[in-house]
Parts: C-alpha cells; structure tokens; sequence
C-alpha cells in the first residue's frame, strides 16, 4: 500500500515539475549521493517501462537534467528493458 502511494507522489510531483518547466537537481540534494539517486531512478524507470508507464517515462525525461538523463540511460545499456526506450 506504502509503496503504490509513494510511486502516485512520484508521479505527481514529475507531472508538477513539467508543468512549471522545472528540472530535478541531483547535485543539490544533500540527503543522499548523486550515484544512489540516479539508481531509484533507475529502478523507478524501469518499472514504469514493465507497467507501461511510457508517458510518465516521457515526462520524466523532461525533468531530467541532460548529464542525468545520459547516466541514468548508460545504467540501462545492455539490459533488455531498455531496447523499448
């Protein structure tokens, strides 16, 4: 239950930063290193990709810093999940 509410936050708050045209900064986040979040990142990606997810994928990409974007897609290289991206 926790978890399918934490992915609905999720989604909201990409949809809400698309809206206002914003990008997630991973550098300035204190809380945690850059590498680990990219990698949540990750995960979350691909199991939007097993959902079907592929809009929220598309808004996500906007959101992305380009430096992110590239590291995150890098992760996925040479994992059959990401043929479909």
């Amino acid at each position: 239950m926790k978890a399918a509410s934490d992915k609905n936050d999720i989604e909201f708050l990409i949809r809400w930063l698309s809206i206002h045209q914003m990008k997630i900064s991973f550098a300035d986040y204190l809380g945690k290193p850059r590498g680990d979040l990219l990698g949540f990142v990750r995960i979350f990606w691909e199991q939007k990709l097993i959902d079907g997810g592929l809009e929220v994928i598309e808004i996500l990409k906007g959101v992305l810093r380009d430096e992110d974007l590239q590291e995150i897609l890098a992760g996925m290289e040479g994992e059959e999940i990401h043929a479909d991206v």
